[in-house]
């Protein structure tokens, strides 16, 4: 465990999640030939962050499932707008939300109990 007390999923996902799978995005892109400006405007981020996703400088920390990278790698090949690219981030999400990956990055990086299924109790 961390010695952060309390981070919300939301905040996993912002600081962790989100760039990391920025970084796969990046990665995939390269394979299929795009140059780091073209991934930069795709994903809508600078040139120099995919420099650094490609470089494995940032966002490194953490490996993903493989279910999740096959979406991914899928993602990688819709983004074409704005709209694409909050859509497939999106899917890649849930996904990661369904199968509890997530849960294992936020266990990894803040005070919460080992198999906590707080996201997944009802509201009442």
């Amino acid at each position: 465990m961390s010695n952060i007390k309390l981070l919300h999923p939301q905040e996993i996902e912002a600081m962790f999640i989100l760039p990391t799978i920025r970084k796969y995005l990046a990665i995939e892109m390269k394979e299929l030939g795009y140059s780091q400006k073209e991934i930069a405007s795709k994903l809508f981020i600078t040139a120099s962050a995919i420099s650094q996703y490609l470089k494995e400088k940032r966002a490194s920390r953490f490996t993903l499932p493989n279910e999740v990278q096959k979406k991914i790698k899928e993602a990688a090949n819709k983004i074409e707008s704005k709209e694409t690219l909050i859509s497939e981030v999106q899917k890649i999400m849930v996904s990661m939300f369904e199968n509890r990956s997530i849960c294992k990055i936020h266990e990894e990086v803040a005070d919460i109990p080992t198999n906590c299924n707080i996201c997944f109790n009802e509201v009442k």
